[in-house]
């Protein structure tokens, strides 16, 4: 009997699909499971070269040749490592006639463990004669647990396999898209593309504390490589956009940055726990941090540097009501140095801050009305608003020239020794806050300020006590050096600080406490005063009570010591004011009542 041409094709297809296994007769004449099993075992032999331990529960076969699977799982480390669950393998036929690994797989659920697939990194990609897979191989997952320590999330996964190596991608809508590409597992390297990832989300399901504290969307690439050493990281261009730090100690409400674009290298060895920073740097409004630092156990070292920041860039990173018309040219350079043990009750060991302030000049005149009369409110220690004029309107207003040199002397080495030399700022005073500071429990943070920065935070700023407001109040210090001279910002000062409950200005405070003029304040005089700036409704009780004790007459003395070594007092005043004894003028029925105290 003759054969068309057409029924030999058939013929001969259908003898090649009953040898390799396929159903398209096994699984009328022989049974579905007998096919799956046979399914299952060409599997588990594809899979005999790779790391760990494979089985496959194969569901059917269809007769255009898909797989269905109702799961495939990995076992390595004598745990699970990969489950999938509820696939369907495409592309089977041309693999079991052919040989041909050209295929893809679906999934609607799966969980991975990060840590256990580690372990595979040395296997290689083998089949189970010996010899290399080839083609090219995807995965998809509708909806993928990943699984890396504590951190467990839900992600649509894609994964591809193919000549040019391995590629993942992890994407969720609550967090953004992660795509490794390039991945070496003998090498243990790839390459982290971030596409959109929020990174407060992000946070919350590594259960890191910081999550409440961090936002933004990064985008940009990361080299990764891991070793027996550890694990690298190289930044390559990673962009921050709308980067925001939350904190108290960092300012009352979100500090937000409209871009940060971060690049260098990290890297982290898991045996010492160490982590290291290396050349990292923050870019951010035209300013440029450059990062050294290291974290091993407890132990820490930390190296930041900026170098040539314009003031204004500054003010646009802080932003506020405080720099409108903002426009002051100048450069700034800081460098602080910090090292320290986390795990030991002294935190900071070393703290060295340095740093320069260059060619400052003002571009706007919004400060002009500071060299005339003005008028502005700000919060007393109370928190209560005070209104101040400095000017003729005021009767109790003294201009510089009418003020003792021993009375602004006082004031000046006791609150800000360094105050002709600076251009607003005092470096090595940061030093001692900083250190100060991090040592300490306290709630809020520490002055450090300068004269001209007390001038600019009761001119411009509310009595929040946090690292934005010290940094704005630095920068505007810096325009205020800048616009006027340092004899009118004296003058500004002791014509508005407060003196005592309701007490402004040097004049209320001399006829207050001694029942004179400030012309006619004597040097022993003028360093009490000077005493009681930084607390005066508290020493008020002192002055009423006329109780000073033998450590404030030290404090006096040891001031009018440094007032005459500053070149403020004679060296015939210092003998005859040292250790001269403080007569208050208390005897009036006018006297305002002892406040409650403020905490030092």
């Amino acid at each position: 009997m003759g054969f068309s041409r057409r029924k030999l094709a058939i013929i001969v297809a259908a003898a090649a699909l009953a040898a390799a296994g396929l159903p398209v007769i096994a699984s009328g004449l022989l049974g579905s499971r007998f096919v799956a099993a046979h399914v299952e075992r060409r599997l588990s032999e594809t899979a005999a070269g790779l790391p760990g331990t494979f089985s496959f529960a194969v569901r059917d076969v269809s007769l255009q040749g898909t797989i269905s699977l109702d799961s495939a799982q990995a076992e390595i480390g004598g745990g699970e490592a990969l489950v999938l669950r509820d696939c369907r393998l495409y592309g089977a036929a041309q693999w079991l006639l052919f040989g041909r690994r050209d295929f893809s797989l679906v999934c609607d659920s799966g969980s991975a463990d990060v840590e256990r697939l580690r372990q595979a990194k040395g296997g290689a990609q083998t089949r189970g004669d010996g010899a290399p897979i080839r083609g090219r191989v995807s995965v998809s997952v509708r909806e993928m647990q990943i699984k890396l320590g504590r951190f467990a999330r839900t992600f649509a996964f894609r994964a591809q396999s193919g000549s040019s190596g391995a590629s993942v991608e992890l994407s969720d809508p609550a967090v953004g898209r992660i795509a490794l590409a390039g991945i070496d597992m003998r090498r243990g390297s790839l390459v982290a593309r971030l596409s959109g990832l929020k990174l407060r989300p992000a946070l919350a399901a590594l259960h890191s504390p910081f999550s409440k504290n961090v936002g933004g969307t990064v985008t940009g690439e990361i080299e990764i490589s891991a070793g027996d050493d550890g694990v690298r990281g190289r930044l390559k261009s990673i962009a921050v956009k709308d980067f925001e730090l939350s904190h108290p100690l960092l300012s009352d409400a979100p500090f937000r940055v409209p871009e940060v674009v971060l690049s260098g290298e990290a890297s982290y060895a898991a045996a010492g726990r160490a982590l290291r920073l290396a050349g990292v740097e923050f870019l951010a409004q035209g300013i440029r941090l450059a990062v050294d630092a290291r974290l091993d156990g407890g132990a820490y070292s930390l190296d930041a540097r900026v170098t040539d920041a314009t003031p204004t860039a500054v003010a646009a990173i802080l932003g506020g009501d405080e720099f409108k018309d903002f426009d002051l040219d100048g450069r700034i350079d800081l460098t602080v140095g910090l090292k320290g043990d986390l795990r030991s009750g002294a935190k900071v060991t070393d703290v060295v801050v340095d740093g320069a302030v260059r060619d400052l000049r003002q571009r706007s005149a919004r400060l002009d009305r500071l060299n005339g009369q003005f008028g502005y409110t700000f919060a007393n220690g109370r928190g209560e608003p005070v209104r101040v004029w400095v000017g003729d309107g005021n009767p109790d207003y003294v201009p510089f020239a009418g003020i003792p040199r021993h009375v602004y002397g006082a004031v000046v080495v006791s609150e800000d020794a360094g105050f002709f030399g600076h251009k607003g700022i005092e470096f090595k005073e940061i030093e001692s806050a900083i250190e100060d500071n991090l040592g300490s429990d306290r709630p809020y943070l520490r002055g450090g300020s300068t004269i001209t920065q007390q001038v600019a935070k009761n001119l411009f700023l509310k009595r929040e006590k946090n690292v934005v407001r010290k940094v704005k109040e630095a920068v505007l210090a810096m325009e205020i050096e800048a616009t006027v001279s340092k004899e009118r910002i004296l003058e500004i000062y002791l014509n508005g600080i407060e003196w005592g409950p309701g007490l402004f200005g040097i004049q209320a405070a001399a006829r207050m406490y001694f029942g004179k003029t400030v012309d006619k304040i004597e040097p022993h005089e003028a360093a009490y005063l000077a005493t009681i700036i930084p607390n005066p409704s508290r020493y008020y009780s002192y002055f009423i009570k006329n109780e000073l004790k033998d450590e404030w007459y030290t404090r006096i003395d040891d001031l009018i010591h440094r007032m005459n070594f500053f070149g403020y007092l004679s060296v015939d005043d210092f003998f005859n004011y040292s250790q001269k004894r403080i007569v208050f003028d208390r005897y009036r029925p006018d006297l305002p009542p002892v406040p409650e105290p403020l905490p030092e």
